[in-house]
């Protein structure tokens, strides 16, 4: 990404849990710089080379530090410069192809043609995201093409977190013209992401046309393996159970019999006398079906949405946890602990 203040490309990335930053003036010294610089294009098959980098400018140099800190051995550089309007915004580098000693024409037009201004949509949504990302000294935004035949462009756009109108907006109108999108929100059930993203301005019908489905997850502390205990739950507790499932608590197939088993965390050595060690998720997925995309067209409130939704089979939160308490996985008081219904 270009910092225009600076005058310099930089990338962040992660090693663990450490998050690195490298930066490199826009001039000719160096090979994401001369393209950002340039605007221009460059395959290298050696970047070690110094002969060939010559042959591109007589500045031109590669930095070998970064290679002798991770053990990587860079060869072939294809270096694109990233365009809107007039303005370059970044560079997209791709490093050591696998399977011959150069980058192809076909691989450069391939880059072109995912970098082009053809979608203004998509060039606005990297815009908004890279925007975001460089305030906050993080990135979030990957976009993955799919290899596929000449015209079809069905590029999968990941973007961090939806949190105001023009992200989703945007993401929204990219997702109507052929692009597969995912991100993040911050609701208490599936359900609720629906109203959540009506709430901000959203156009129902271009909303629900795009909707495909949303998945709700927590985590809750799993038993120790190594300790946890089995006992025959009394009938009040199976009552409990039955009653917060709120749904057809028979189908599960754990009725109150003489060897129905449930677990209790009891706690030892291997995790600090807890009785917890691990985590295990519970999901509900509400998909975007026929009558979903209708309640969204009427900004149907979160009650009738939940309710079509388990008719069309959604598992709550709260019915997957139970579920897992019955598997011996959990216990009623971690499921109750991160989800309310």
């Amino acid at each position: 990404m270009v910092d225009g203040t600076r005058k310099e490309i930089y990338s962040h990335f992660s090693v663990g849990s450490a998050h690195q930053e490298i930066r490199v003036p826009i001039n000719n010294q160096s090979i994401a710089g001369y393209s950002a610089n340039n605007a221009q294009i460059i395959s290298i098959v050696n970047a070690y080379d110094a002969k060939e980098l010559k042959s591109i400018s007589r500045e031109l140099t590669f930095d070998r530090s970064w290679d002798e800190r991770s053990g990587y051995g860079t060869r072939q550089i294809l270096t694109v410069p990233i365009s809107y309007t007039k303005y370059v915004v970044g560079v997209l580098q791709l490093i050591n192809k696998k399977s011959e000693d150069r980058f192809s024409e076909e691989d450069r037009d391939s880059a072109v043609e995912m970098l082009t201004e053809h979608d203004s949509i998509i060039v606005q949504l990297v815009n908004k995201i890279i925007t975001d990302a460089h305030q906050k000294n993080s990135s979030d935004i990957h976009i993955e093409p799919y290899p596929g035949k000449e015209g079809a462009d069905p590029d999968v756009i990941m973007v961090g977190e939806m949190r105001d109108h023009e992200t989703v907006s945007t993401g929204i109108e990219a997702s109507l013209t052929g692009h597969l999108v995912f991100s993040t929100l911050h609701t208490n059930s599936a359900p609720e992401t629906l109203v959540r993203l009506l709430d901000m301005g959203m156009d129902p019908f271009n909303f629900a046309d795009a909707f495909l489905g949303v998945l709700a997850q927590r985590l809750v502390r799993t038993f120790c393996p190594s300790c946890k205990e089995p006992y025959h739950p009394s009938p009040a507790e199976y009552d409990i159970l039955a009653g917060s499932y709120d749904g057809d608590f028979d189908a599960l197939g754990f009725s109150h019999t003489g060897d129905l088993v449930l677990h209790r965390a009891k706690g030892c050595e291997n995790c600090n006398h807890s009785g917890y060690k691990g985590r295990a998720a519970i999901i509900e997925l509400l998909e975007g079906t026929h009558e979903i995309r209708t309640l969204i067209q009427n900004k149907a409130p979160v009650e009738k949405i939940r309710e079509q939704a388990v008719r069309d089979g959604m598992t709550t939160l709260m019915q997957d946890g139970i579920r897992k308490v019955l598997l011996g996985i959990t216990d009623i008081q971690q499921v109750r602990m991160v989800c309310i219904r």
